[in-house]
């Protein structure tokens, strides 16, 4: 006999569903304004106590603005001054521009593949990008590099050229190169003709252009020579100053080597010393007067309590008409002379 399938507690009954109002405007509850503040007058209290106004809310009146309300808003401003203070700038636009506090974000690293240099492209170091001609009509005579922006003015003025525009160079053979420069000065050549295609719109170079295509090699070594390459030259001009430095370098050691192995020559001799200050006449002078005689000149120092002169010749002026004899004094007077100091050798 089947058993009767077990029953569960019963289920709780829900409440009959609300019925729907209609949507009436509900009246707004009156409301009285008070006046906290005492500033209006009971004349128009006494008018409006019958009158009623429907408001939302309760005004509060409280928070009206006094006189000593704008004096301490005032120098509240007066102290906010001073303050560093956060504003907001409305002009950015919200969707592009953003104030946050966090730190910067990392931007994308590319892989160390993904950064390499593309291959060079090889270009041809022969072909002058002016006239489009095969440089070989010369020994040597390879294409220049000519600075599109010339170094000139790239080395007076170097903030205002990037690094790319100073390393831009055109590869020239050297007439168009000098042609180049021949038409235009530096600073027009880096201000309007800066690229090949502005060198190419120049009528002086469209002429040079078309004289160099209708040009035969011949024509061109008679014209423009054999075309030595201008790092010839400095390699030659380099080994002649070499072989230059090098004789020098060899004068200058054998002129060392010279004044090593020489004796020095001796010093000069000093110079003699000064005479001393109590003698009143030179020795020059004696000289002169003794008319070349060997004798032995006598000067003899008088007191100074005597009335006579200083330092007195024994030469007789009678005598000097006949002759110009002069006495002649003995070794020994000249010694007894000299021991009491009236007499000083020369």
């Amino acid at each position: 006999m089947p058993l009767p399938p077990r029953l569960g507690p019963p289920l709780p009954e829900l409440p009959p569903p609300a019925p729907q109002l209609s949507q009436v405007p509900q009246a707004v509850e009156a409301i009285e304004v008070i006046d906290l503040t005492g500033v209006s007058d009971d004349e128009d209290e006494d008018e409006d106590r019958d009158n009623w106004e429907d408001v939302a809310d309760v005004v509060d009146l409280t928070n009206l603005p006094s006189d000593d309300d704008k004096d301490d808003a005032n120098d509240s401003n007066e102290e906010l001054d001073g303050l560093p203070l956060n504003y907001t700038i409305p002009n950015l636009r919200p969707r592009r521009h953003a104030l946050v506090d966090s730190p910067p974000l990392a931007g994308q690293t590319c892989s160390r593949r993904a950064a390499r240099v593309p291959a060079r492209v090889p270009v041809r170091r022969d072909i002058c990008e002016l006239c489009a001609r095969v440089v070989r009509w010369g020994p040597g005579y390879l294409v220049t590099k000519h600075h599109l922006y010339p170094q000139e003015i790239t080395r007076k003025y170097p903030d205002r050229y990037t690094q790319a525009e100073r390393g831009a160079v055109a590869l020239l053979c050297r007439p168009c190169h000098d042609a180049c420069h021949r038409a235009h000065s530096n600073r027009i050549l880096a201000d309007f003709y800066f690229s090949v295609d502005l060198l190419k719109a120049d009528p002086h170079v469209q002429a040079h252009i078309r004289t160099m295509q209708r040009a035969t090699t011949p024509e061109l070594i008679a014209r423009h020579g054999d075309g030595v390459h201008v790092r010839r030259r400095k390699e030659r001009r380099r080994a002649a100053m070499t072989v230059k430095q090098r004789k020098v370098a060899s004068r200058y050691m054998l002129r060392k080597t010279a004044s090593r192995v020489t004796v020095p020559r001796p010093s000069p001799p000093p110079p003699p010393p000064p005479p001393p200050p109590g003698v009143r006449r030179s020795a020059r002078l004696l000289a002169k007067s003794m008319g070349g005689r060997s004798e032995v000149p006598v000067i003899v120092i008088e007191d100074e309590d005597e009335d006579m002169q200083d330092a007195v010749i024994h030469v007789d002026p009678k005598e000097t008409e006949n002759e110009g004899a002069q006495d002649i004094v003995s070794q020994e007077e000249l010694l007894a002379l000299e021991a009491r100091g009236e007499y000083i050798p020369l």
